[in-house]
């Protein structure tokens, strides 16, 4: 396309050739979609944080909770869940009172003892934006501002004591949470930890080289 400011997505296809419940007969398929801008790291409509809500959907199974599909079903109830109560994304619970993920984004948290945490990976998707603001955080925590980056089980809890909460998106962009279930997040404002790692992550957008 010859753009230097671009979103890129993959998609891999059984491609062309019938409407049959397997692949047989079909051509596959490699599609690459090169979109004219990138996306800004934070919405203009997020700048000032969003309210999410906590949704009755069904978790997917680990199978499919761990590979990267257009299975969205459950992803798009779970964000018209949150939606009808004036959210936009969701927050997904497990079984056992832990945070699991958003509709399509991954929950971050800073603890008051300032840790950067994040659900394991077990059963959710191991997405690529959490996983690079889990690397960039390491910064923040060589210039005091973070104590430790973890990986961990997270309760509902633990979860409501943190002081800032942000989602983490495919599409490198974050989306700072500062009211969830109509309760404040922190201080109700974004934080200075979200901001920061906002700055990282447009920077390695923009010069990063992996």
């Amino acid at each position: 396309s010859g753009l230097r400011d671009a979103g890129v997505r993959y998609f891999t296809s059984a491609g062309p050739g019938n409407f049959g419940v397997t692949p047989a007969g079909c051509t596959p398929a490699f599609y690459v979609v090169v979109m004219g801008r990138a996306a800004d790291v934070v919405g203009a409509q997020d700048l000032c944080g969003v309210s999410e809500y906590t949704v009755d959907v069904p978790l997917k199974p680990q199978l499919l909770a761990t590979t990267k599909s257009n299975n969205y079903m459950l992803n798009v109830l779970t964000s018209l869940s949150s939606k009808d109560r004036g959210g936009a994304y969701g927050i997904l619970v497990d079984a056992d009172g832990c945070i699991a993920e958003s509709c399509v984004l991954n929950c971050v948290f800073v603890t008051k003892d300032r840790r950067l945490i994040t659900p394991r990976f077990d059963a959710i998707l191991a997405g690529t934006t959490v996983r690079k603001v889990m690397q960039l955080a390491q910064a923040l925590v060589a210039e005091g501002a973070l104590s430790a980056v973890s990986q961990e089980q997270i309760t509902v809890a633990a979860a409501r004591d943190c002081v800032e909460m942000f989602l983490a998106a495919g599409d490198s962009h974050l989306v700072p949470v500062t009211r969830w279930d109509d309760r404040q997040v922190g201080d109700g404002k974004v934080g200075a930890v979200t901001e920061r790692i906002v700055e990282l992550l447009k920077h390695d957008m923009l010069h990063g080289t992996e």
